[in-house]
């Protein structure tokens, strides 16, 4: 927590509308509307912070499957290399988390080979 705690609290946002609400009565309020409430909008960037610190150090996050409270989910919990990665990861760049993003560095690091080897038989 010591050191996780000055990081989170490197940044504020606000967005105007420090809403208490809880998460279902926002995205209830939300459901059907084109604009987006910015208590919402706040709410996610600071989750998106918190998940990736959570999951910062050795490697990047995975598919959140591991906090879905299942041992077996669809996608059994395994690192993706799509979009996914790119909206956890996102986060870093307005997040003055100097640490975080070693993690993703490592994970990216680690592929290589395997892109080396795809490229290779795909390419030649």
């Amino acid at each position: 927590m010591e050191i996780y705690q000055p990081q989170f609290d490197s940044v504020t946002l606000s967005l105007g509308d420090d809403s208490f609400d809880s998460n279902e009565t926002l995205l209830k309020a939300q459901k059907g509307k084109k604009k987006i409430n910015s208590a919402l909008a706040q709410r996610t960037y600071y989750a998106g912070r918190y998940a990736y610190l959570c999951c910062s150090g050795y490697s990047t996050s995975r598919l959140y499957g591991m906090w879905t409270g299942e041992f077996n989910t669809g996608w059994g919990s395994k690192y993706t290399m799509d979009a996914n990665v790119n909206l956890q990861t996102s986060s870093m760049n307005t997040s003055n988390m100097s640490r975080s993003p070693i993690g993703y560095a490592y994970f990216i690091l680690r592929q290589l080979p395997d892109w080396e080897e795809n490229a290779y038989a795909t390419h030649g």
